[in-house]
């Protein structure tokens, strides 16, 4: 009985550690950046310099990289407000990185339509 009572407390130690990040830890024990800041500086910044590294780009279509650069911005940190769920907010993210990208390709065939 003893060993059933401990091992129910334990598997509810470790859920609640693994769902909501609480524990010990408060999640300390996580290296490198959060989800949100990785995609945004290594994954889209890397697909907008390479659009902004085309030759003869516009200035407006610049702008639109710039303004989706910005974009995604807001919208991973709207992704860090919405929950304590770490599977919610990388569904957020996902779907934000996803968006993003698709703007830059979209800009990218445009410059190339244009050229």
């Amino acid at each position: 009985m003893k060993f059933l009572v401990i091992l129910v407390l334990f598997c509810a130690i470790v859920a609640v550690k693994a769902q909501l990040n609480l524990g010990l830890g408060l999640g300390i024990g996580r290296a490198g950046p959060p989800p949100p800041e990785f995609f945004q500086n290594v994954i889209l910044s890397a697909e907008a310099q390479k659009v902004l590294a085309t030759p003869s780009l516009p200035a407006d279509l610049q702008q639109r990289v710039q303004d989706t650069l910005s974009n995604s911005e807001s919208g991973f940190n709207n992704c860090k407000t919405l929950t304590a769920l770490p599977w919610f907010q990388m569904r957020c993210v996902a779907l934000q990185l996803s968006k993003s990208k698709a703007e830059l390709e979209a800009i990218d065939d445009e410059a190339k339509a244009r050229a």
